[in-house]
Order: structure tokens, then sequence, then C-alpha cells
């Protein structure tokens, strides 16, 4: 099924639970800081409740836990300028980074976003970084497990 902008992060009547964010009564959790399992002041809200609660989860935010500004744009911006024509990117794993929230599959954790709200979203650096052997990979020295990805020569 095609997921337009993600809207099946915000849809309480998706079927498929792992996919979002909220309950089936539309309760949303923070899944706290980028470095705490979860949110230890247990902040929850369900903006389908009122006018005012859809206000205030205006200013959660979707957190990464490897930054994009800090660790995976830079590392896709250096391969490229240091080795312009022999890389190839696993789109596949780069937009499990940039877009995909933070959920477990089949016993393997998955996704980069965590929803927080305001409060426990910490700005300062999060000194994780991304598996750079995973997310680019010179063309003739790929990974077995990366042959089946989805790929885009730089």
């Amino acid at each position: 099924m095609l997921y337009i902008y993600h809207s099946h992060y915000f849809n309480r009547s998706e079927n498929n639970p792992e996919l979002r964010l909220c309950s089936a009564t539309g309760l949303f959790h923070c899944f706290g800081d980028f470095q705490s399992p979860q949110c230890h002041s247990k902040h929850v809200i369900n903006p389908y409740k009122s006018r005012e609660e859809r206000i205030i989860f205006s200013t959660w935010n979707f957190d990464h836990v490897i930054e994009k500004s800090r660790s995976i744009i830079p590392l896709v911006r250096k391969a490229i300028e240091e080795n312009p024509n022999k890389l190839t990117v696993n789109t596949d794993y780069l937009f499990e980074l940039l877009f995909e929230h933070l959920r477990r599959t089949e016993s393997k954790l998955r996704g980069n976003l965590k929803l927080v709200n305001i409060v426990c979203h910490n700005k300062n650096p999060h000194n994780l970084g991304c598996d750079k052997r995973k997310l680019i990979y010179e063309e003739f020295s790929e990974p077995k497990e990366l042959h089946r990805a989805k790929k885009i020569r730089l």
C-alpha cells in the first residue's frame, strides 16, 4: 500500500499498529530523548480530543537519534567529495535514517526518528554516527547483504 507523506504515522485507524505512532484511541506517547529508551516524564497527548490538545501537539517534534545535520548529511557529502564516481548509496538505509520512526520489527530495531514532547527534545550533539559501511560503499566491494538493497550511483 502506498503511504503518502507518512500520514499513517498519525492515522489512528491504520490497520497495522507497527506503522502508526498512536494507539487506536489516538493517544501519542513521548519516546523520550535520544539516549533514553522511554520518556521519564511519561508525556501523553490525544490531539483528536480537542482543539487545545492539537495546538499543544504542534509543539511536539521528531528527533533524529542519529542526527541528520551533524552525522548523516556530512558523511554522504564527504564521501561524494572524496570519490565522486565510484560510490553507491544504500537508499533503503538512507531513507530509514531520515524518515522512519523508531520501532521494533522482527526483533530488530528499525528507524531513526523519535516522537518527543518539546521538553524531552535534547538539542545537544548526540555523538552517534550511522554505519558508513551500510550507507556508502564502493561499487565493487559491497557486502553480500546489500546486493538486494536499492542503490543509487553518485
